[in-house]
């Protein structure tokens, strides 16, 4: 057997928002490619020795996108490889469960492989409907997979985190322990990983304390973190490598004073932050006066601040504390005045919201842009997905969601907005973003004006 496995991810090509900023301006969700799968190859070992050699593909897809290109299937194909992994999520779920079918047309030997947050949540629903789907990893991969490995697809009822096909039954086992990111090879360090993009991803830590509704980070309530001497050799990496934009790919990076200082101290030890475009994550409502202290040396060029809304019963919905406008606009002035940029994320569609309620929001965002004009990157607009995994998903019945079933599952209606009030939210976002340069909003927006929800 040819001990090969090759890993697909789904790069959502058109999910980016792809402006470009004459003055410079980061754009957190520009240039992306799939971490997972480089954090799986360069893991395959950790949990024991084996002969399986591991690569790894991202291909671009959008919404358009159906099944892979069979002329990139067959080069796959082509190489003999004894199984064939997917890093699903729910804007490429559709895409890799046609592409599996194609696969197993061809040959029926090659083990197809499903992880991800898509599938992690209701894996024997996936096996069940998807015949050509042979195993699901759940949770975190990385020692999963390497068991995998290290087992060589055997003994699959000892291995925890996987859901699996046995003939015709399917069996769930027990959930795998979170993986201590500690212990993960980083892809940079490791395995030599240089992806194609101007901006490098950092995994500062994993969990979230939250419990934003919309998002399935709340999973978990304990804060994973990672080293700071990993954090501060993946930063010097990074600048000898030559790439100069950094995107600290968490939740938040002060949820607790103690892991805002570990993100300091390995900006501070790895002698080269001030040379790099840093963007992270963070929660104005922990930013006191020792969070603001901590980081009076550092400069942001995009802290991003999930608002959603200032809507006070939208964000108790969502499982977000009040919105503190004295305390909010402080903070972005006391962060402006530091040197940093300020980016504030909204959302389109959360549950007691309205049209009038949107624009509220809009109205008052405007009003803050006029007023730290050199403090704000810019304000995004997103629309409500329905994720697999969250408190939202498990709550559609009483907010009466209706959403798309392919693709990423934005929200088509509700109990609050119906498909013709959305239309209305779509129509005056995107003409905001026509008469003010700072507010920009996700291309489902206008893909929604055009062909409808």
């Amino acid at each position: 057997m040819n001990k090969k496995i090759i890993l697909i991810a789904g790069t959502p090509a058109e999910h980016s928002i792809e402006n470009v900023y004459n003055d410079g301006k980061r754009d957190f969700a520009a240039r992306t490619y799939n971490y997972a799968i480089a954090l799986l190859k360069a893991n395959r070992n950790i949990a024991g020795d084996n002969d399986y050699k591991v690569e790894i593909a991202d291909y671009p897809v959008d919404r358009r996108t159906e099944i892979l290109e069979p002329s990139f299937v067959d080069s796959l194909l082509s190489k003999s490889p004894s199984a064939i992994g997917f890093s699903v999520y729910c804007w490429n779920q559709h895409i890799f469960l046609n592409t599996a079918r194609y696969i197993k047309k061809i040959d029926k030997e090659v083990k197809i492989i499903a992880g991800g947050p898509s599938v992690t949540f209701n894996p024997e629903e996936i096996l069940r409907k998807n015949k050509s789907i042979d195993l699901i990893v759940t949770g975190d991969g990385e020692e999963t997979f390497s068991e995998l490995l290290r087992n060589d697809f055997k003994c699959l009822s000892n291995i925890r985190g996987i859901a699996y096909r046995k003939q015709d039954r399917i069996f769930v086992n027990k959930p795998a322990e979170p993986t201590d990111i500690n212990k993960i090879l980083s892809p940079y360090l490791a395995d030599g990983f240089r992806p194609d993009s101007d901006t490098i991803m950092i995994e500062p830590s994993r969990g979230c304390i939250y419990r934003c509704k919309f998002c399935s980070w709340s999973k978990g309530r304990r804060i994973n973190q990672k080293r700071r001497q990993i954090l501060s050799d993946e930063l010097q990496w990074a600048y000898k490598n030559g790439y100069r934009n950094i995107n600290f790919s968490d939740t938040s990076v002060n949820m607790t004073n103690e892991q805002l200082q570990v993100i300091v101290d390995s900006l501070k030890s790895s002698k080269v932050y001030d040379k790099l475009s840093l963007s992270v994550f963070m929660k104005y409502d922990k930013l006191d006066t020792k969070q603001l202290k901590m980081i009076d040396r550092l400069r942001f060029d995009e802290i991003i601040i999930g608002l959603e809304s200032v809507n006070e019963m939208v964000l108790r919905e969502c499982g977000k504390p009040p919105f503190d406008r004295m305390r909010f606009e402080g903070i972005v002035e006391r962060l402006g005045r530091m040197g940093n940029k300020i980016t504030i994320s909204i959302i389109t569609g959360l549950p007691k919201d309205s049209y009038n309620g949107i624009k509220n929001t809009v109205g008052y965002l405007e009003k803050l842009i006029d007023k730290f004009p050199d403090y704000i990157n810019f304000v995004c607009s997103f629309w409500l997905a329905i994720l697999p995994g969250t408190r939202f998903e498990r709550e559609r019945i009483r907010h009466r969601f209706s959403y798309l079933k392919k693709g990423t599952p934005y929200l088509t209606s509700s109990r609050y907005m119906n498909r013709k009030e959305l239309m209305k939210v779509a129509e005056y976002v995107v003409e905001k973003t026509k008469t003010n340069n700072k507010i920009f909003c996700e291309e489902y927006y206008i893909e929604a004006l055009e062909n409808g929800l």
